[in-house]
C-alpha cells in the first residue's frame, strides 16, 4: 500500500491524540461529550480574497462543474440532487438571477456523469413572488419530481411538485401538496417508495409549528391530507431501505429526532431521540443543525452539524442499526480535523453498504466541501478528502442543505453552493469511486465478434478496482442469442447479440453479430394445399442452419407432375397429389399439391356421328373435361337441332336428315351429328282420290309410300282395281269397264293403299236403287245400287246424287249407316230420284279406345286404364275386354303395374279388336340393394372385392354411387372386403341410410402362419415322458385346423414321437421342435428340455469302482494264499 498509506495511518494515531470522543462501537452510549483542547486557529485571510491557488484536487474526485449558467449575475443556493437507474444526473437549487425580482427554482440535468448539463430551466408558480427549497427525487417508474415552495414575503406559502416523465426535458404543470390554510409552509422534504410520493414540511402557525406529512399514490396527481407528527421543530428529511421502511427525521428543542413506518406512512412509531444538537448561530454564516438520513438494511445512518465546545461547529454522526428503535454509535465524522467550521453535512449510503457524508469546511480559514466514508457502518472513518478543487471567501447565505447521493455505478455526486466567482453558483462533483480497491469495472474482450450460428466465440472479462488497476474477477457469464459458460459462448439466433460478464453488481459486455450457420432444412410453403387445375401456385423456400435461423438460399425447384419455375411458380397439369421439391446445396425440402379438376372448358359427346333409321333410337353420353384434359362429372341438358333427346341422353328421331345432339352444362356445350334415314314403310297414299270417270276414259294413278313418322319411302307398287271393273296396268293406269264405283289399290310388301274410282253410264230416265229394303248394321257399308234407264227401260250409266235421311251415301251410291234406324237412300239425278229403305242395326266392335292413351310414370308407380268400344260408326259396343302389356302387368280391371324400364304398350282386346295406350316407365327410387357375389368362400390372407347395384321396386338398376358397406367381422372399404376372423359373416352395403344388401361370406383359415407349443418348457429325469401338443394359426390368429405338424428333438437328451410324446433318454440341455405346414404356409416353435441324469450317478460310479478294486485286490490275496497252502501241504498219499 505504499508510504501514502503509512502518511495516513501516522496521520490518524497523531489526530487521536487531540480527539477525544471515544470511536466506541454502535453499542456505545447515544450521547457523548464532545470536548476538543484548544488550539491556535491559522487566522483568516486578509482582503477577503482566497488564497493563492488552486490547491490540488484530492483523488478520487472530478473535475469541479458549474452547473448554473454564466451568462447572468446572480446567485445560487441550496442544493439538491437526483440520480435515476440510467446514471442520468439531475440538479436543483434557489436561482436569484437578473432579470428576475426574486428567487426562482432553477433545474439542469445531465447525461454524461455530470460532466456537462442541459440549458438551466426555472420554475415560478404564478400569483406567488418567489419560489424557493427544492427538493428532487426518482420514483420506481423513472419519473422525476421536483418539489418547490412558492412564496410571498408578505408570509404566505403553499408546497407544490412537479413531474417529468422523460428524463426532466419537460415538466408537467405543478400539483399542489401543501393543504395548511394558514401560516407559513417551509423547508420541505421528499422521497419515493416504489411508486408512493411522501413530503414532509414545516408549518409555522401562531407563534410555533407544527411537523406536517402527506402522501401520494398516483403519481403526485393528488394528495392525502396532511398529518401532524411533531411540534416546534425545523428541518425534517427522509430516508428509506429497500424492504419499505420509512423513516423521518427533524431537529427539535436542541436534538434531533426519529420516527419510523413500516406500512408507507400509514402508521408511525413515537418518536426516537437521535442525538443531541447544540446550536450556536455565527453572525457571518447562516447554518443549522437539521439532519441529513440514509438507510441500508436495518440501518439507519444520520449526520447533522452541532456546537464542537469550541465555539465553532463539527459534523456529528449517529446510528441505528435496529432499525431505528435505539440509536448510538456518535461519532465526529470530521475528527480529528476540528480546526473551525464543519457543518450543513449531507449522508447517503451505497448498495454496499458504505456510508458517505459531505460537508462545508473552512478549516483553512476558507470555504471548502470535504469529504468522508465509513465501510463498517461508521464505526470508523477513511480520513476526509477535499472534493473542490480550489477554496473561497464564504458568504453569509449559502442556503440551508447541500446534497450527495451515490449513483448506480458507485460515483458519489456532489451539488453545493460554490463562491469561488464572487457570487453563489450551483456546482456538482462526482468520484471514480471510494475505498479499499474492489471490484468497479469488467472489460470483457474481444469487444464485439462475428461469427455464425455454428462456431462459438471465447470471451475474457477482465475486472479492474476504482484505481482503474486490474482486480481479480470470476464473474457469471449471461448473454443473448445463444448461451455462455466460461466465457464461451455458443450462438443459436442470427442477429446482434450482447454477452455480460457479471459480478457484485457490476457488468462487462460486448457485442456479438451472428450470421446463419450452414443450410441443414429447407421448409417449402404454403404447405399441402390444394388448387385446381386452372389455377397456379407460387411457393417460397426458406432456408435454415441447425439453430433455425433463416439462411438465405436460391433452390432448384422441381415437382412430380406439372412445371414449375425457378422462382417457384407451379403449373398443375394432371390431378393428383404431387410432390414439390426445392434443392440447394444438397439439402431438399418438399411439400405436396392436391390438384382437383379445373372448371369445366370442354364436352365431348359419344358417339360422335351415328347413323339410325327414323324407327330406332340412340343413346348419347356426354362427358366434361377441364382446360387440362382432366375429366369433370357434369350433368348436362340436353337439346338437338331435329328429334328428341331427353335428360339422360336418350335421342328419339322424328324427319330424317343430319341433326346435331348438344349436350349443355355451365355455357360449355359438346355435340354430335345424328344421320337419320327413314324407316320400314308403313301407309302408301293413291293420288288422285275418288275421281269420277266415263267408261271410255282412263285415269293415271300415283303412289307414293311413308314410314311411321311421315318420311317418304321409296317404294315399287304392284296396282289392282276392283274385279269386273276394268283394268290397271304396272304404271298405274286405270281403263275402266263397267259402270260403278271401284276400288284402285296400290301394294307394296305388305303394306297397301287405296282410293275409288267411279265409272258413269248415259241419260238417266229412271232410277232403281236396290237393295231395298234391307237391314244392315251400323258398322257395315251397303252399296246401293241406282240403275237408271231411260225411257225405254235400257240401263244408262248415272251418277246419281245420293242422299239419306240417316246415315251418308257417297257420290259412288256406298250407304253409310249413322245412329240405328230405318232410313230412306235416295238416288237423284237430272230430277230423277230413286229410293232404298234400310233398317240399321248396331254393328259389330271395330274399335276400343283405352285411356290414358299415353303417360309417363316411374317404376314405382301404377296407372288404371278403361276400355270403350265403338262400331264402325261411332256407336257404343259393350265390351269386357281381355287386358295384355307388353311389359309390366295388368289385371282385369285395367289395372297395370310396371317392372321395367322403357316405352310399353298396354292392350285391351275383346275378340279380334283391340286398342292400345302407350306407358313410358322411367327409373324408380331406391327399394333394394343387390350385393354380388354371394355367397362366396374366401380364405383368411384374402380379399373380396363386393359390387352393390340399387334397384327400384320393380328391379330396375337404379344409378347410385354413395353406398354404406359395412361387415360383422372384418374391415370393408369401398367394397373391399379384408377378413378378419373364421367364420360365416355378412357384408351390408346400404343406400341412402335405409335400403341394405347383403352378401354371405365365408371365411375360411389362411395358411400356417404362427405355431404355439405347450408346454413351453419340461423339466424331467431321465426315462421321464412329456407330452407336448402345438397349434397352429394363420396370419389373422385363427386356428388352422387342418395343418399336419411334424416333430423333432434337438439336443441329444431324448425322443419325440409324432405325437409329440418326448422321451428323456441322456441327462442335459435340449429342445423339442414342431414344424406345422397348412395352406401353403409353415411355421416352427420350440420347447426347452431340462434332463436330469439319475440321482447319485457320480457317488455311485466312485463306489463301485472302489468296490471293483476291492474285489480284485480279494481275489489276488485268495490266489496268492491257495499257492501258498499247494506249497506247504503234504503230498497225497
Amino acid at each position: 500500500m505504499g508510504r501514502p498509506f503509512l502518511y495516513i495511518c501516522a496521520l490518524v494515531l497523531f489526530s487521536s491524540a487531540f480527539f477525544v470522543v471515544p470511536r466506541g462501537s454502535a453499542a456505545s452510549t447515544p450521547e457523548v461529550a464532545v470536548a476538543v483542547p484548544s488550539r491556535i486557529l491559522p487566522p483568516p485571510p486578509s482582503g477577503g480574497n482566497p488564497p493563492p491557488g488552486p490547491f490540488p484536487l484530492d483523488a478520487p474526485f472530478g473535475a469541479n462543474v458549474r452547473v448554473s449558467e454564466t451568462t447572468t449575475s446572480g446567485n445560487q443556493n441550496e442544493i439538491t440532487v437526483a440520480v435515476q437507474p440510467n446514471g442520468r444526473l439531475h440538479m436543483a437549487w434557489n436561482d436569484y438571477r437578473a432579470p428576475n425580482p426574486d428567487y426562482r427554482c432553477g433545474y439542469s440535468y445531465s447525461t454524461d456523469g455530470g460532466q456537462t448539463w442541459s440549458a438551466n430551466q426555472l420554475f415560478h408558480a404564478a400569483g406567488f413572488d418567489a419560489d424557493g427549497d427544492p427538493v428532487l427525487f426518482t420514483d420506481s417508474l423513472n419519473n422525476v419530481y421536483l418539489v418547490c415552495l412558492p412564496f410571498d414575503r408578505a408570509g404566505s406559502s403553499q408546497i407544490v411538485i412537479y413531474k417529468s416523465t422523460d428524463g426532466g426535458v419537460t415538466w408537467g404543470p405543478y400539483t399542489t401538496v401543501s393543504d395548511t390554510p394558514s401560516g407559513f409552509a417551509d423547508k420541505p422534504w421528499a422521497t419515493a417508495v416504489g411508486t408512493t410520493l411522501f413530503v414532509c414540511y414545516t408549518n409555522f402557525v401562531g407563534g410555533g409549528d407544527d411537523l406536517r406529512f402527506t402522501s401520494s399514490t398516483d403519481g403526485g396527481t393528488t394528495w392525502a391530507p396532511t398529518r401532524v407528527l411533531d411540534s416546534n421543530g425545523q428541518g425534517c428529511t427522509f430516508a428509506s431501505n429497500t424492504a419499505g421502511t420509512l423513516y423521518l427525521a427533524w431537529s427539535r428543542g436542541g436534538a434531533n429526532w426519529a420516527w419510523r413506518s413500516t406500512d408507507l406512512g400509514g402508521n408511525w412509531s413515537a418518536a426516537v431521540r437521535i442525538g443531541l444538537a447544540p446550536w450556536t448561530d455565527a453572525p457571518d454564516e447562516r447554518a443549522n443543525p437539521f439532519p441529513s438520513m440514509a438507510a441500508f438494511g436495518s440501518n439507519v445512518y444520520v449526520v447533522w452539524g452541532a456546537n464542537d465546545g469550541m465555539g465553532t461547529w463539527d459534523v456529528r454522526f449517529a446510528r441505528s442499526l435496529d432499525g431505528g428503535a435505539t440509536w448510538g454509535g456518535l461519532k465526529i465524522v470530521n475528527a480529528p480535523d476540528q480546526f473551525n467550521r464543519q457543518f450543513m453535512p449531507a449522508v447517503s449510503v451505497d448498495a454496499l453498504g458504505t456510508v458517505h457524508v459531505v460537508w462545508y469546511d473552512n478549516r483553512t480559514g476558507l470555504m471548502a466541501i470535504r469529504y468522508a466514508a465509513s465501510s463498517d457502518a461508521g464505526t470508523t472513518w477513511f480520513p476526509s478528502l477535499r472534493v473542490t478543487d480550489t477554496e473561497w471567501n464564504t458568504a453569509f447565505f449559502i442556503g440551508d442543505y447541500i446534497q450527495m447521493l451515490v449513483d448506480p455505478s458507485g460515483h458519489v455526486c456532489v451539488g453545493w453552493t460554490d463562491h469561488r466567482s464572487g457570487e453563489n453558483e450551483a456546482y456538482f462533483a462526482s468520484s471514480s469511486a471510494i475505498g479499499p480497491p474492489a471490484l468497479a469495472r469488467i472489460d470483457v474482450t474481444p469487444p464485439s465478434a462475428t461469427t455464425d450460428a455454428d462456431t462459438p466465440v471465447t470471451f475474457t472479462a477482465n475486472g479492474f478496482d476504482q484505481y482503474e488497476q486490474p482486480y481479480a474477477s470470476a464473474p457469471t457469464w449471461a448473454a443473448t442469442g445463444g448461451g455462455i459458460a466460461g466465457g464461451m459462448y455458443t450462438p443459436s439466433l442470427t442477429g446482434d447479440w450482447q454477452v455480460w460478464a457479471n459480478e457484485s453488481g457490476f457488468s462487462g459486455s460486448a457485442n456479438v453479430h451472428v450470421t446463419p450457420g450452414a443450410l441443414t432444412r429447407i421448409d417449402v410453403t404454403p404447405p399441402s394445399v390444394t388448387i385446381t387445375a386452372d389455377d397456379v401456385q407460387q411457393y417460397t423456400a426458406t432456408g435454415y442452419d441447425a439453430h433455425d435461423n433463416v439462411r438465405p438460399i436460391a433452390p432448384a425447384w422441381g415437382v412430380s407432375d406439372g412445371g414449375i419455375s425457378g422462382g417457384g411458380l407451379f403449373t398443375p397439369r394432371h390431378v393428383g397429389t404431387w410432390s414439390v421439391y426445392a434443392n440447394d446445396s444438397g439439402i431438399v425440402g418438399s411439400t405436396t399439391v392436391t390438384v382437383t379438376p379445373g372448371i369445366l372448358a370442354s364436352i365431348v359427346v359419344s358417339p360422335p356421328s351415328p347413323t339410325i333409321t327414323a324407327d330406332q333410337f340412340q343413346q348419347f353420353n356426354a362427358v366434361g373435361y377441364d382446360a387440362k384434359g382432366n375429366v369433370l362429372g357434369i350433368s348436362p341438358t340436353w337439346a338437338a337441332s331435329g328429334g328428341a333427346v331427353d335428360a339422360f341422353g336418350f335421342y328419339s328421331p322424328s324427319i330424317a336428315g343430319t341433326w346435331s345432339v348438344y349436350a349443355n352444362d355451365s355455357g360449355v356445350s359438346g355435340s354430335a351429328l345424328v344421320t337419320v334415314l327413314p324407316g320400314t314403310l308403313r301407309t302408301i297414299d293413291v293420288t288422285p282420290k275418288n275421281v269420277t270417270v266415263a267408261a271410255d276414259l282412263t285415269v293415271q294413278y300415283t303412289a307414293r309410300g311413308y314410314d311411321a313418322k311421315g318420311n317418304e319411302v321409296p317404294i315399287t307398287p304392284t296396282w289392282t282395281v276392283s274385279p269386273n271393273a276394268g283394268a290397271i296396268d304396272a304404271a298405274g293406269l286405270y281403263t275402266p269397264a263397267r259402270v260403278g264405283t271401284w276400288t284402285v289399290t296400290a301394294t307394296d310388301g305388305a303394306v297397301s293403299g287405296w282410293t275409288a274410282v267411279t265409272v258413269q253410264a248415259g241419260p238417266l230416265a229412271r232410277i232403281d236403287v236396290a237393295p231395298s229394303p234391307i237391314t244392315i248394321t251400323a258398322d257395315q257399308i251397303l252399296p246401293l245400287t241406282a240403275t237408271g234407264y231411260d225411257m225405254r227401260g235400257n240401263v244408262v250409266p248415272i251418277a246419281p246424287t245420293w242422299a239419306a235421311t240417316c246415315g251418308t251415301v257417297d257420290a259412288s251410291g256406298v250407304y253409310t249407316p249413322g245412329p240405328a234406324r230405318l232410313c230412306v237412300a235416295y238416288a237423284n239425278q237430272s230430277g230423277i230420284s230413286g229410293a232404298a229403305q234400310i233398317t240399321v242395326t248396331a254393328g259389330r266392335l271395330t274399335r276400343i279406345d283405352v285411356t290414358p292413351p299415353t303417360s309417363t310414370i316411374t317404376a314405382d308407380q301404377f296407372v288404371d286404364y278403361t276400355a270403350t268400344g265403338y262400331d264402325a260408326k261411332g256407336n257404343t259396343v259393350p265390351i269386357s275386354p281381355t287386358w295384355s302389356a307388353a311389359m309390366g302387368t295388368i289385371d282385369a280391371g285395367g289395372h297395370y303395374t310396371p317392372s321395367q324400364v322403357g316405352t310399353w304398350q298396354v292392350t285391351a282386346t275383346a275378340g279380334s279388336i283391340s286398342g292400345t295406350a302407350t306407358v313410358t316407365v322411367t327409373v324408380g327410387i331406391i327399394f333394394s340393394v343387390e350385393v354380388t357375389p354371394s355367397p362366396v368362400t374366401i380364405t383368411a390372407d384374402d380379399t373380396k372385392q363386393f359390387q352393390a347395384v340399387g334397384k327400384d321396386r320393380a328391379g330396375n338398376p337404379v344409378p347410385f354411387s354413395g353406398f354404406a358397406w359395412s361387415v360383422d367381422n372384418g374391415t370393408i372399404v369401398a367394397g373391399l372386403f379384408t377378413p378378419y376372423r373364421v367364420g360365416d359373416w355378412t357384408v351390408t352395403a346400404t343406400a341412402l341410410s335405409e335400403f341394405p344388401g347383403t352378401a354371405h361370406v365365408t371365411v375360411t383359415p389362411g395358411k400356417v402362419a404362427r405355431v404355439v407349443i405347450t408346454p413351453p418348457s419340461a423339466h424331467l429325469a431321465e426315462g421321464g415322458v412329456a407330452s407336448f401338443s402345438a397349434s397352429a394359426f394363420d396370419a389373422k390368429g385363427n386356428s388352422v385346423p387342418t395343418a399336419r405338424f411334424s416333430w423333432r428333438a434337438e439336443g441329444g437328451v431324448g425322443d419325440v414321437d409324432g405325437s409329440g410324446r418326448f422321451t428323456a433318454t441322456h441327462g442335459g440341455q435340449g429342445q423339442v421342435v414342431v414344424t406345422a405346414t397348412g395352406g401353403g404356409g409353415s411355421a416352427s416353435a420350440s420347447a426347452s428340455l431340462l434332463v436330469d441324469a439319475p440321482a447319485g450317478v457320480s457317488s455311485g460310479l466312485v463306489l463301485g469302482l472302489i468296490a471293483l478294486v476291492a474285489a480284485i485286490a480279494f481275489a489276488v490275496l485268495m490266489l496268492i494264499l491257495r499257492r501258498r497252502r499247494k506249497k506247504d501241504a503234504p503230498p497225497p498219499p
